[in-house]
């Protein structure tokens, strides 16, 4: 495989017989299609499917609250799975609604609140219906990483209770006295709100304890792109096109990066 895309790279595929430049593009795209198959998916991909799913969902039923969790909300920058939590008042319909997807090829599971599919893009998907007031204890808990989910886990022991998809319990009683909204959890636990972005198991229990959080850099804070393509090679946009999505984003610069005759495929300039 490995040869074949360096050929194909080095444009070696369009000298042969019945070849051209269209096979050795739909080469390497069937390439990079194979490879995302037999591992993660680009966040990219994983934010567009995701956002597919629960668009889906809210167009065939009433939806009390809904929210993509995992690797996905934590913007990992590749994900492995989807994972799509509910609270809904007809959970059967749900399951069967999401089994239901166009682009399911294969159905894994379907139960009463769980539901697990194979979508066309080789990307697995998992659905879980929730009650409400567990809503928040589940999405923190299926959000993890496995590593921040631990440590919270252990410190909240330290304090008398016990955590899981379910909600925050007294280890003494069992009385539930959390679960509904996932930052009560973490206040209930003396910790700052930590964003989604942050839990990793890297430190960011003990900055919330202290209060030190670090802020998360925001698209507002971003200044500019310095490498885009337009139209006039490999790109969709003009730049007149680019240059206002680049007002609208408040960008003060963007550099055009158009492909040179080096690349034929892109119609280099």
């Amino acid at each position: 495989l490995e040869e074949l895309e360096k050929a194909a790279l080095q444009q070696k595929i369009r000298t042969l017989p019945g070849m051209g430049e269209k096979s050795e593009v739909k080469i390497l795209k069937a390439i990079k299609n194979y490879r995302q198959i037999q591992g993660r998916f680009q966040l990219d991909d994983g934010i567009e499917i995701s956002t597919n799913l629960v668009n889906y969902l809210k167009s065939k039923i009433k939806i009390n609250r809904i929210a993509a969790a995992g690797s996905v909300r934590r913007r990992r920058e590749t994900v492995g799975d989807i994972d799509i939590l509910i609270t809904c008042k007809n959970s059967s319909k749900a399951i069967q609604t999401f089994v239901q997807h166009p682009d399911a090829t294969q159905i894994l599971a379907s139960g009463d609140t769980k539901a697990s599919i194979v979508l066309r893009r080789g990307l697995q998907a998992d659905l879980r219906v929730l009650e409400d007031n567990s809503f928040g204890a589940a999405l923190q808990y299926f959000t993890g990483s496995k590593a921040h989910n631990v440590a919270l886990r252990e410190r909240a022991k330290r304090m008398g209770y016990k955590i899981n998809e379910y909600g925050l319990f007294k280890i003494q009683d069992g009385v539930k006295i959390a679960g509904a909204e996932e930052k009560e959890i973490y206040r209930l636990l003396e910790l700052s709100f930590i964003p989604p972005e942050m839990r990793e198991g890297r430190g960011e229990i003990e900055q919330a304890d202290k209060q030190e959080l670090p802020l998360l850099i925001e698209q507002k804070d971003i200044k500019g792109d310095l490498h885009m393509h337009t139209k006039a090679t490999d790109g969709q946009n003009s730049i007149v096109e680019m240059a206002t999505a680049g007002t609208k984003f408040g960008y003060d610069y963007i550099a055009i990066t158009d492909h040179s005759q080096a690349l034929a495929m892109a119609r280099g300039l």
